[in-house]
């Protein structure tokens, strides 16, 4: 192949690229099959209708040409001086207002898939409060120089209606109204875009996730970090699940309170509103009890953490006895559904259908978890049971499935969404039913256990007792 480095200018890659390819004997189809990008492609660059080469395009035409040494050295550095024919797009990631705290494993787990060129599609799921918006946009600011079009941020909470994402993307890339169908004008326009793609809260638009996969499918070079509190459940989509922050086993002193996520955000935003806020070894001991008491939550600490304006720590750990009317007051700033911890639960709620309300009333009168054959026993599920229904809750992060349990599955609510189900479940007037079925089964399951003793099993059914005693004694409390 003859040597045409010296003689090209920086700047002219489409004239480089046509005399390799008529150098090598190949067709543009030809390079264009080896290289495995459109002829379209070839064809535009050589014409100088695409100045923009992405690094992976370059990367692949100096394979298709067999380029070594110099050559290639200098073939990809000209491809990186080439000029924009495009115009760039205007970054518009929000810069957040406060620092995140707590998800440096999470963090590093989301920027390292949409690093490695390997992951396409990663959806950050977790419950309504668990940080997903905050955390895909410290993501997207670490990753928006890693995409040559950079970061490009989507909120979807404006819409409930699936077929109108292809237009709200198009509105935040600056897409004009088009003549085509919208789907078909974006995949013209990212076709050859590098670009990363935040959808923010899709768990209500979940009929669009096939418009997701389309176009993943047709713009190679483009990446998405989706927030949602259910998965799209489409293909090469990877998930990275968000749990509850840090919090002490026990209490802490005042300068261990800084190493457990939960308490650090607690004081960060306690102080922000009390700067004089001072602690010692009692008030650092009410903390840990009320980050526990909020499951590690990160809104639900933040919505806590501002009463120390109006009330001390004590009368606030005890307040929460009804969390529900406590966690109110958020930022006027935020989404409503981020204002109170009622809305953030019922936005989930509401996208359930009406039998899977029913079933999620129905499972706040278990305390302490339960198994599936109790939830079926009260829901009186039948034969056909509750499988498909339980997932359901799980894939919304309404429920959790409680893995500490090695015997046989059980499930668990976070103590403030079983409090709003409990309210549901009261408002519907469901709750002494449902109670007086709850007594039953665990007043039937401690007879079988004493009638069971001398067998061999007993061991195991002591064992159930003490896994469901919060359950047994909810009962005895009810039947009191």
């Amino acid at each position: 192949m003859m040597d045409f480095v010296n003689r090209q200018p920086a700047d002219a890659f489409g004239d480089l690229l046509r005399r390799y390819r008529v150098d090598s004997g190949l067709t543009q189809e030809d390079l264009a099959e080896r290289a495995a990008i459109s002829a379209r492609t070839v064809s535009d660059i050589e014409r100088g209708l695409r100045s923009r080469v992405y690094r992976h395009t370059a990367r692949r035409l100096a394979d298709a040409l067999q380029l070594d040494g110099r050559q290639r050295e200098a073939f990809e550095r000209a491809a990186r001086r080439t000029t924009i024919s495009a115009a760039p797009f205007a970054p518009n990631v929000p810069a957040p207002l406060t620092r995140l705290i707590g998800r440096d494993a999470e963090l590093a787990a989301v920027v390292a898939a949409l690093r490695s060129g390997e992951v396409r599609v990663v959806t950050v799921v977790g419950p309504g409060g668990i940080g997903k918006t905050r955390l895909a946009l410290e993501a997207a600011t670490e990753l928006a120089r890693s995409f040559a079009d950079g970061a490009h941020f989507v909120s979807l909470a404006v819409t409930g209606d699936p077929s109108l994402v292809p237009s709200l993307v198009a509105r935040q890339l600056g897409l004009a109204s088009v003549r085509k169908p919208m789907e078909e004008a974006l995949r013209d326009l990212l076709r050859e875009r590098e670009m990363l793609l935040v959808l923010d809260t899709f768990e209500h638009l979940l009929a669009a996730a096939a418009f997701i996969a389309d176009l993943a499918v047709a713009c190679p070079r483009l990446a998405f970090l989706v927030t949602s509190r259910a998965a799209l459940r489409i293909r090469g989509e990877h998930e990275i699940p968000l749990a509850a922050l840090a919090v002490p086993e026990h209490a802490a002193d005042v300068a261990d309170l800084a190493r457990y996520s939960a308490t650090a955000l607690f004081l960060e935003r306690a102080r922000a509103v009390k700067p004089g806020l001072a602690l010692d070894s009692a008030s650092a001991a009410m903390v840990v009890q009320i980050c526990r008491r909020l499951d590690g939550l990160p809104l639900a600490i933040e919505l806590a953490a501002v009463r120390v304006r109006h009330m001390p720590l004590a009368a606030l750990q005890a307040a929460l006895d009804h969390r529900l009317d406590v966690l109110v007051g958020g930022p006027r700033d935020v989404p409503p559904r981020h204002q109170t911890m009622r809305n953030a639960i019922a936005w989930s709620h509401e996208l359930l259908p009406p039998p899977i309300q029913r079933l999620f009333r129905t499972l706040s009168v278990f305390a302490g978890g339960w198994t599936l054959a109790a939830a079926e026993s009260i829901f009186d599920a039948g034969a056909r049971g509750l499988v498909e229904e339980m997932a359901t809750l799980v894939d919304s992060n309404l429920v959790a499935i409680d893995e500490t349990n090695g015997e046989q599955p059980r499930f668990r609510m976070l103590d403030v969404i079983r409090e709003f189900a409990t309210e549901q479940a009261e408002a519907q007037a469901e709750t002494e039913d449902l109670s007086r079925r709850h007594a039953a089964l665990f007043a039937n399951l401690a007879e079988a256990t004493e009638r069971a003793q001398g067998d061999a099993p007993q061991e195991a059914r002591y064992r159930r007792l003490q896994v469901e005693q919060d359950n047994m004694r909810a009962a005895l409390v009810w039947a009191v």
